[in-house]
């Protein structure tokens, strides 16, 4: 058995930085650079680091799939209630703050990093769906308020 004189005397921070690890951590790794999200909620791995964290964390297991589904069918679904619903003048404040309370990375709200996903490839998750519902202009009018509300964020 060791003691702990022993252990501490010989854990030092080169040898840990050493180990090539495989899992990520969201918090200090680039995860679009290992891990693809899909519309459907699954998770694709662009990396040997990205398939290891989805296997060992189970990221693709059916309960977190329908979760993170269910975030891109209500965003879609509000949109199109939010355009459907309001007049035209007050749609750009009512989309801006829609974006803003929706998306991004933020500690507050469930599936932050997955929502963030979704800002970082909009059309894909967001635009190209409502186009597909046959809905091309709502699609327009949302994929341009869009681009406005990301120039402002940008000015930030």
């Amino acid at each position: 058995m060791l003691n702990n004189e022993f252990v501490l005397e010989n854990f030092t921070i080169s040898k840990l930085t050493k180990e090539q690890r495989l899992l990520l951590n969201p918090e200090i790794d680039n995860v679009n650079k290992h891990l693809f999200f899909l519309p459907t909620g699954e998770i694709k791995h662009l990396t040997e680091e990205g398939e290891k964290t989805i296997e060992v964390c189970d990221l693709n297991r059916s309960s977190l799939i329908y979760e993170r589904k269910k975030i891109v069918d209500d965003l879609i679904r509000n949109l199109i209630e939010t355009l459907l619903g309001d007049n035209y003048i007050s749609l750009a404040k009512e989309l801006k703050n829609y974006f803003t309370k929706n998306f991004g990375y933020s500690n507050e709200l469930e599936y932050s990093r997955f929502r963030f996903f979704i800002c970082e490839f909009f059309n894909y998750f967001i635009t190209d769906k409502i186009e597909e519902l046959g809905l091309k202009e709502i699609a327009k009018i949302i994929e341009e308020e869009y681009i406005e509300y990301k120039k402002q964020q940008s000015r930030q």
